[in-house]
């Protein structure tokens, strides 16, 4: 999790770069011979059983997925309407992304 906030705040337009290029048709994907399904389908696998044991909120896998990576992409790559719309300056919205971590541990782990 640090890492990705890490490199978001590094980069943080990469995901609305990457979305832009989706869309209009220049990402090439190589065939990776079904590697990503096979992981995800551990993944979710593995989520199904921390919602079982109790550890997380029962959903299906993918809305985990989905409330995961918006926790962490969404206050960066927005950052310019969520600063000045709070009225933030730029040492308080530091301090804020630095807590991220521990609110998005909290947020969706039970324990």
């Amino acid at each position: 999790m640090d890492y990705v906030i890490e490199k978001e705040k590094e980069y943080p337009y990469m995901e609305i770069y990457i979305v832009t290029q989706m869309n209009q048709g220049d990402m090439c994907y190589l065939n990776d011979n079904g590697h990503v399904k096979r992981t995800l389908e551990k993944f979710y696998t593995e989520l199904e059983h921390e919602m079982e044991s109790g550890n997380i909120q029962k959903m299906e896998p993918m809305q985990f997925v989905l409330n995961f990576i918006s926790m962490l992409s969404f206050p960066i790559c927005m950052r310019p309407l969520i600063q000045d719309g709070l009225e933030l300056d730029n040492e308080e919205y530091e301090r804020i992304l630095a807590d991220r971590k521990e609110v998005i541990l909290k947020t969706i782990f039970k324990n």
